[in-house]
């Protein structure tokens, strides 16, 4: 055997390990950040709640509310004439109750109830009120919404108010033929995403200690760290339209599915931007040591 041949099997071995390792990094992010949407339901709210200060989202939510209170007060079977009268003090008042600091609380009990039921659906709990049909759909539940804006009717006198049921219903966020297809991928997400992130580095770093020219093993996979950083990012901005075309067939403006990508899409972003920057500091560093060295 050799000299070279030893130095060509560590260069086999540390490529394999580098490039495992890099396969996982933009599994590790995307993966990482949809687990903690997922169970940890104070990141989720923490994600979206801000969400309720932006008037695109308010218009959505202010429609939906008051089509919700509407169709209950009908089914009351209350005299034309009073439904006919209610209507537009239901709308003037849902138009108030979300632009007031109540309507923050309301939509972090909303965001509350429907983490809980999304979570239900996909673990396939049975007493789940969401269910995934091959038309497929995800729904912001709008119960607390509906029972502050009748609070508020309530305290402006409304006779009929008080007699408004609660409202067990959401408003259609997303709609998508596959969402079905995310139940069987859930149990997948929690666990990809607990250890992809940690064996990713790993690899990364034993390939790197492994390699017979560390140095340039290490810019090497710097600058592809860079690289997928920056296409992490890009997917990231195209698939802002995507979303967006997608929730055409809902009472969901483009520029409010924007608001409400930009917010989930922050939980890739930021990491994917680290990744970038981690990348090129790592591939510069090792240079300009190496540099340095030879002098």
């Amino acid at each position: 055997m050799t000299e070279a041949t030893p130095h060509r099997a560590r260069g086999t071995i540390a490529a394999i390990l580098i490039i495992l390792g890099l396969v996982l990094v933009p599994i590790g992010v995307v993966s990482s950040a949809a687990r903690t949407l997922l169970t940890d339901e104070d990141a989720f709210v923490d994600t979206l709640a801000p969400l309720a200060e932006d008037p695109d989202v308010q218009g959505v939510v202010t429609e939906g509310v008051t089509q919700s209170i509407t169709d209950a007060v009908d089914s009351l079977g209350l005299p034309s004439a009073v439904t006919g009268a209610l209507e537009p003090l239901v709308e003037e008042q849902v138009g108030e109750a979300v632009a007031s600091d109540a309507f923050a609380r309301a939509w972090q009990k909303s965001l509350l109830l429907s983490h809980e039921q999304l979570v239900a659906t996909l673990s396939a709990d049975p007493d789940s009120a969401l269910t995934l049909t091959e038309a497929g759909g995800i729904e912001l539940q709008i119960g607390p919404i509906v029972a502050e804006v009748r609070d508020r009717l309530v305290a402006n006198g409304s006779q009929f108010a008080e007699r408004i049921p609660d409202v067990d219903r959401g408003i259609l966020i997303y709609e998508n033929d596959n969402l079905a297809k995310l139940e069987p991928v859930y149990n997948r997400v929690l666990v990809v995403g607990a250890w992809s992130p940690w064996v990713a580095a790993a690899l990364i770093v034993a390939g790197i200690a492994v390699a017979a020219r560390r140095a340039r093993a290490a810019i090497t996979t710097g600058i592809v760290l860079a690289v997928i950083g920056i296409a992490l990012c890009a997917a990231l901005a195209i698939g802002r339209g995507v979303f967006a075309s997608s929730l055409e067939s809902t009472i969901v403006t483009a520029d409010a599915a924007g608001v409400v990508y930009d917010a989930l899409a922050s939980r890739i972003l930021w990491p994917a931007i680290a990744v970038a920057g981690g990348g090129a500091v790592l591939a510069i560093a090792v240079a300009i040591g190496r540099r340095i060295r030879r002098r």
